[in-house]
């Protein structure tokens, strides 16, 4: 599998990789992607609940006060997580 990043850290965003209960999980696992700003309307509002044809999908996450980004990824090191999903 191809390694693909998309983006360097940002210290303006808290990102994870949770399970079906919100928790936390460490590299290596499956997960959903979830990303809360640090300061309001940091993320665009109008992709909130509407899906653009390609994969990407920003919808509140129901059990945090983040925004769901992705479901199938995983964490390959501190600074770079995998999309095991097709569109990501």
């Amino acid at each position: 599998m191809r390694d693909r990043r998309a983006a360097r850290p940002n210290p303006n965003f808290d990102v994870r990789i949770v399970d079906d209960d919100g928790t936390g999980l460490p590299t290596g696992m499956v997960g959903e992607i979830v990303c809360r700003p640090g300061y309001p309307n940091a993320m665009s509002a109008g992709y909130l609940r509407q899906h653009s044809g390609f994969g990407l999908h920003i919808a509140p996450h129901p059990r945090a006060s983040a925004l769901l980004i992705s479901r199938l990824v995983s964490w390959v090191d501190d600074l770079w997580c995998r999309a095991i999903g097709a569109g990501v």
